[in-house]
């Protein structure tokens, strides 16, 4: 798999949510945690660190549960090594949380100031158009637009 970076007009951060208990999941069967679901063979985590990668990723923030050890382990396997062999800037904090907006919160630490494109793991979308997305994005927020 290779990792190409497209050149973006800001520092493009990025951050996951992928803080939740699988609970809908596991009822149905599932037996691995929602952020390592395959789908076409690739993990949903790893499908979101590879596309915000290939769109200038300078940062990529995750945060994920605690009682999830299998996910921070990918993560922690993921920032050491990178994915496929490609370096990702990636970053996580294992905290459970009880919305999204406490997700959210967590995640803020890790940001910093400026602007960040912000998802959660179970997020599906045309990799092209999310590439249009995000160069519309760097070009607005290069011009001071704030969302």
């Amino acid at each position: 798999m290779v990792l190409p970076v497209r050149q973006a007009r800001i520092a493009m951060k990025y951050a996951i949510i992928a803080a939740g208990n699988g609970s809908r999941l596991a009822q149905e069967g599932v037996g691995v945690p929602k952020p390592l679901v395959r789908i076409n063979g690739e993990r949903l985590i790893d499908r979101l660190i590879r596309i915000f990668a290939e769109n200038g990723a300078t940062e990529i923030a995750v945060v994920c549960n605690e009682e999830m050890s299998e996910v921070s382990r990918h993560l922690a396997d993921i920032a050491e090594n990178g994915l496929c062999g490609h370096p990702v800037p990636l970053r996580f904090v294992v905290r459970s949380t009880p919305s999204s907006m406490h997700s959210f919160h967590a995640l803020s630490g890790l940001m910093g100031g400026g602007p960040f494109v912000l998802t959660t793991v179970d997020t599906v979308f045309r990799e092209d158009e999310f590439s249009r997305y995000v160069r519309a994005f760097s070009e607005a927020a290069g011009h001071g637009t704030d969302a």
